[in-house]
């Protein structure tokens, strides 16, 4: 349907009227040089320039045409298929390519009344309903997150899933089903219960430290097993031979078992360690190929050594080396000024602890600390009755303490609302106030620079006096913190809530702030991860800095991944906004080195690392379709449940649901007239022929 419009007030038509009959008249009926004209002709001049002019005029009030398109859309049906190994492990071959045959079918008549959308669910979602059945994991969730972003505002029927139920990525379909669809589901596989003894989890750190211990959760279920006995044993590689490194045995006595077992182990060796868990297999047992697992954990030796200097023992200590032990990454290590010889100090710790220093013998703590402040090792000052003041606002420039006389306050801390350097424990935030106060010199304390992590509250009033400040100056940080008795604080803080775990987070995060180094390199290479499994794609982003730091992706990028045999394969990084990103998809198990290259300014960047991906059949760990899982998603949406010979049954009803009917979308467009050429060539035409008949009868 199209409707005429004007941008004005319609009874500007009158006078559109009104300029062509007058401009006509007065042309052909009012001049006398026109007489010579018949009446007939005048008539037809005059309709022609009349024409035209009103047209030129009509232009001039903005018509436009107002065009309501109407659309017919039809319902969209999801039909998704799992593709996963565990499917055509548990199916006939025949059946399962019938089935599929027949479900190809099904969507194509089913095309008659919706619009059908197949999709293939495996370890990702993609179009069109694959056959062969040869992912080795199961996201059945992602096809809710595909239909609520692409699909969002499109008129939806409902969702067929043909599945065994199992899944082993993404989240539980029947709490990611957020879409509030008619699903109906198709039960695929077997669900006869086998007698199955599995390795169902393992849990574990992908990183530990050197010679530290780290505990390993296996979980073991037993199926269909009424008394077995089963040995778990834990395996570390060593090339391509294996090391028993512990054993213990397993006694199933129920039919659905399950236990978790826990092993501590130590880290000896540097590098990316390989490891197998294995139970030996029960009599009888249906498969074997879950009974294995193999997982591995990056050693490394990069523990943050500490250095606590102190002018004498002090009950602080204790309470800063337990909430730094509790983190197990940290060497730390006390000595006291008075005992202390250089050469019984470490050359390059990555933090120096000074508790209540400089003090008295400025000599001797000059002569130990000297070579720190040259290499700018990070510095932290806990300031107590033991500290010399002068030395100490001439050793540092975060604070100064003006008109000290020798006394002492006790000091509350309040939480800095501005501090930004890291977070700290949201509880502690609100009632570090609460705390015994710590005992502070007394003066006038001025903040010189740096950020304040806590201020002073001394008696009820709230100061700006800074408690604890931290500064970056010239590539060195140093933290001070105006008050002893922090010790006072881990206990009251296990008296209120029986841990230490807000007190000991933020030591550890002080300490983690102070002692890590400032990343200067211009040419940064990561992987997503370090440890893959192999039905897993690799990921690499790489940055490149230009001198003022800014990320720069104009030279090429390359990676080169080498694998335990040496072979070499070569990569181009793409770039992607300003920095860059390799996706090299998956890889065979094993341990990869891999060295990132670019080159800039006539110079030659590298960065190097490793990652390693393990082989591991998710698919293999379930292998009994999970019947209640299918039926208890096509409830709670108001479907059913199906099977393989139900196909006939389910089309007869999704193409008898009168509910579902097109949707009829009005589109209104409009279109300005003066965007039409063929009206200029009519006014070119009506003006074009009026002159040449005036001028074919001798006027002009």
């Amino acid at each position: 349907m199209t409707e005429f419009y004007l941008s004005t007030p319609q009874y500007f038509l009158f006078f559109c009227l009104l300029a062509a009959i007058g401009i006509s008249g007065i042309l052909y009926f009012r001049n006398s040089k026109e007489k010579e004209f018949s009446k007939t002709l005048k008539i037809i001049l005059a309709s022609l320039r009349g024409l035209g002019v009103g047209l030129i005029v009509l232009l001039l009030l903005q018509p436009f045409l107002k065009k309501i398109i109407n659309q017919s859309q039809k319902p969209v049906l999801f039909i998704a298929q799992d593709v996963s190994s565990s499917v055509k492990s548990e199916m006939n071959a025949e059946t399962l390519k019938d089935f599929q045959a027949e479900l190809q079918a099904m969507a194509n008549r089913l095309e008659s009344k919706y619009d059908v959308k197949g999709y293939s669910l495996g370890d990702q979602i993609r179009p069109d309903l694959d056959t062969a059945f040869n992912d080795e994991s199961t996201n059945l969730s992602a096809v809710f997150d595909l239909i609520q972003n692409q699909y969002k505002d499109a008129p939806k029927a409902g969702l067929i899933l043909a599945s065994d139920g199992i899944y082993n990525l993404g989240n539980n379909p029947i709490y990611a089903n957020q879409s509030g669809l008619k699903i109906n589901t198709i039960l695929l596989g077997d669900t006869t219960s086998k007698r199955d003894l599995l390795i169902k989890r393992v849990f574990h750190n992908d990183i530990t430290y050197l010679n530290d211990k780290f505990n390993v959760l296996v979980d073991i279920v037993a199926k269909n097993v009424q008394l077995g006995i089963s040995n778990l044993s834990i395996y570390k590689y060593e090339g391509e031979r294996k090391e028993l490194l512990t054993q213990q045995e397993i006694k199933i006595d129920r039919t659905n078992f399950f236990t978790t077992a826990e092993f501590f182990l130590e880290a000896t060796e540097i590098g990316n360690q390989k490891f197998s868990i294995e139970l030996s297999p029960l009599q009888d047992e249906q498969s074997t190929a879950n009974n294995q697992r193999i997982f591995r954990i990056e050693v490394i030796d990069a523990k943050q050594k500490v250095l606590l200097l102190a002018a004498a023992p002090h009950p602080d200590i204790f309470a800063i080396r337990s909430a730094l032990e509790a983190q197990g990454n940290v060497e730390f290590e006390v000595k006291y000024l008075d005992d202390a010889n250089t050469e019984d100090l470490p050359a390059n710790p990555d933090l120096l602890i000074l508790h209540q220093l400089p003090n008295t013998n400025k000599a001797k703590f000059n002569n130990l600390t000297k070579r720190y402040k040259g290499n700018k090792t990070p510095l932290w000052y806990i300031v107590g009755m033991d500290t010399n003041i002068d030395e100490l606002n001439a050793t540092q420039d975060i604070i100064n303490i003006q008109d000290y006389i020798g006394e002492y306050n006790e000091s509350f801390g309040i939480a800095s609302k501005t501090f930004n350097l890291f977070k700290i424990d949201e509880s502690l935030s609100n009632n570090i106030s609460q705390y015994p106060p710590l005992v502070v010199p007394f003066g006038s304390i001025e903040n010189r620079s740096g950020s304040v992590l806590l201020n002073q509250r001394i008696g009820s009033v709230d100061t700006q006096y800074p408690l604890l400040s931290l500064n970056d100056s010239e590539g060195q940080k140093t933290a001070v913190l105006l008050g002893s008795g922090i010790w006072k604080w881990r206990i009251f803080h296990f008296m209120q809530s029986g841990d230490h775990l807000a007190f000991d987070q933020l030591i550890q995060n002080l300490v983690l702030y102070l002692g890590s180094k400032e990343d200067k390199r211009k040419f940064r290479v990561n992987p997503s991860k370090n440890q893959y499994l192999t039905n897993e794609e690799v990921v690499f982003d790489a940055e490149l800095f230009n001198a003022n730091f800014e990320r720069i992706n104009t030279p090429e990028a390359s990676l080169r991944l080498t694998n335990k045999l040496g072979e070499n394969f070569d990569y181009i990084f793409s770039r992607r906004g300003d920095a860059y990103s390799l996706n090299v998809r998956k890889l065979q198990e094993g341990n990869y080195t891999y060295t990132a290259s670019t080159a800039f300014n006539e110079e030659k960047l590298e960065q190097s690392g490793s990652i390693s991906v393990t082989d591991l059949n998710l698919e293999a760990l379930e292998l009994t379709a999970d019947f209640n899982m299918l039926n208890l998603l096509s409830s709670k949406s108001n479907g059913k449940l199906y099977f393989p010979n139900q196909l006939k049954e389910l089309e007869a009803e999704l193409l008898a649901d009168d509910s579902q009917k097109p949707v009829i979308y009005s589109d209104s467009r409009t279109f300005p007239l003066i965007d039409y050429r063929w009206l200029f060539l009519i006014i070119f035409l009506l003006l074009g022929t009026e002159w040449f008949l005036r001028r074919f009868k001798g006027s002009y």
